[in-house]
């Protein structure tokens, strides 16, 4: 079974957040990439992940019922990677020789220690590899061919 993992950014559009109209694009986009995912692939998301989803949920003013509604829809389709102290030991690595961001870092490290082979995400370094791990663009006009793999040709 190959093992994808998705950023905290892709899980807001998966949620439907949107901050500005030209997110609408994105929410579909990311919706329709999630349906059509092949039945042989897992999802993982690491426990950072779910911690700045629900930030993200109440600052833009969802009430607390309905943030937890949304994780627990999201969620029940995927797994959660944890952050341990080898992940984060592993993070500060990133962040030291290649300019991650320290929660960007940790959600990387933890879906390379989940197996991930592959992480969507908007906003990290598109093309970047570590290890077994790819970090790729699924809103990118030129998509990386790894997400195409993943996805259900109609």
């Amino acid at each position: 079974m190959r093992c994808v993992g998705l950023d905290t950014n892709i899980l807001a559009y998966a949620a439907g957040v949107r901050r500005v109209p030209a997110d609408d694009i994105k929410i579909e986009a990311t919706r329709s990439m999630l349906s059509n995912l092949q039945t042989d692939v897992r999802l993982v998301v690491a426990s950072q992940s779910w911690g700045e989803l629900l930030a993200l949920l109440s600052r833009a003013g969802v009430a607390r019922a309905e943030c937890r509604e949304i994780l627990e829809e999201l969620r029940s389709g995927m797994i959660t990677a944890p952050v341990t102290l080898d992940v984060f030991d592993a993070a500060l690595e990133l962040f030291g020789t290649h300019q991650f961001q320290i929660w960007d870092a940790i959600i990387v490290q933890a879906c390379a220690a989940a197996g991930c082979g592959l992480l969507l995400s908007e906003d990290m370094q598109d093309g970047f590899k570590k290890g077994g791990l790819l970090i790729a663009n699924p809103l990118n006009d030129h998509r990386h061919p790894a997400i195409d793999a993943i996805l259900q040709v109609p």
